[in-house]
């Protein structure tokens, strides 16, 4: 008997869901016990097509510890809001009120002294 293969949903959303429990260690099993689905729900959204997991986006980002903003938009800041400490978010403030030249100045100054 030959099995045709089923086509992987190409959703980015979904597609940083699926890789986040690898990198993290834990499994799409795990992430299912603890959204109390059923067992293949994950397979489901994998090769059906089926985006319920839209409606857990906010436990999915909790189970995974990153924040919603990177499972939806694939904002790389993957730490939660109540993660990032008051001078981190002062900085960003910051940077969005400088226009994109001087952003780009800003990053250059940082990333020096990150390489110290």
């Amino acid at each position: 008997m030959t099995r045709i293969p089923r086509e992987v949903s190409k959703d980015p959303v979904l597609g940083r869901i699926m890789d986040a429990p690898r990198q993290r260690k834990r499994t799409n099993k795990d992430l299912e016990k603890h959204l109390h689905l059923a067992n293949g729900t994950f397979v489901n959204w994998k090769f059906n097509g089926i985006k319920s997991y839209l409606t857990h986006i906010k436990e999915i980002a909790e189970f995974l510890n990153v924040s919603t903003d990177y499972l939806l938009n694939g904002n790389e800041l993957d730490v939660k809001s109540e993660e990032i400490t008051a001078a981190e978010l002062e900085v960003i403030q910051m940077l969005r009120k400088v226009d994109l030249k001087g952003q780009e100045c800003i990053l250059e100054i940082l990333r020096r002294f990150a390489e110290k």
